[in-house]
């Protein structure tokens, strides 16, 4: 018995070896979520592009970008708390605005104002992290509005087809096809 007490006090009275403490960042896993149903407006509105990172995290000091895809300009860039309008496409200037009051919550949802036909198609919304990064795709369908061109348009058809508007986009004619067929 003698003999663990002497050795118990011996341990106790030998120095510890030095502990090494390091503080790691938090890993900012996350994932950005958009809709997978293309999101269907009307030209001349207002529209949001709703998107968000899950784990739903605050992003307010992550870098966030809108991007048309396939043509890679900037709809909108978001880095260290402010807007980066320098690099956003003439196209969206002034048309464009994060909605930052859901930043702190994961959001990322981007309003586009005035929509135009031009805005017909798809966007990325890309977020980097310290440590990751994620993109997730946004599908756009713009839609006019067909009763004032209806009253200053040009028709032209041919035998056995339905009239077509001049300048009318391959897709909205296939549509109108399709949508004719089911009536």
């Amino acid at each position: 018995m003698e003999s663990k007490a002497k050795g118990a006090a011996a341990h106790a009275s030998s120095p510890r070896p030095p502990c090494l403490c390091v503080l790691l960042p938090p890993q900012d896993g996350f994932r950005v979520v958009a809709p997978v149903q293309p999101l269907r407006a009307t030209m001349g509105q207002d529209v949001v592009l709703p998107c968000h990172v899950s784990p739903r995290v605050d992003i307010q000091r992550l870098e966030i970008w809108w991007i048309r895809h396939p043509s890679s300009e900037t709809v909108h860039h978001y880095r260290n708390g402010e807007d980066q309008d320098g690099e956003q496409s003439r196209d969206y200037r002034g048309r464009t605005e994060l909605v930052r009051a859901g930043l702190s919550n994961g959001s990322l949802d981007l309003w586009i104002l005035g929509l135009r036909p031009s805005d017909d198609g798809q966007y990325l919304c890309a977020v980097q992290g310290v440590t990751s990064y994620s993109e997730a795709a946004v599908d756009l369908e713009v839609a006019g509005d067909l009763y004032p061109l209806l009253t200053s348009c040009f028709c032209f058809s041919f035998p056995g087809e339905q009239a077509a508007l001049l300048g009318e986009s391959p897709r909205a004619l296939a549509q109108r096809r399709v949508l004719a067929r089911v009536l």
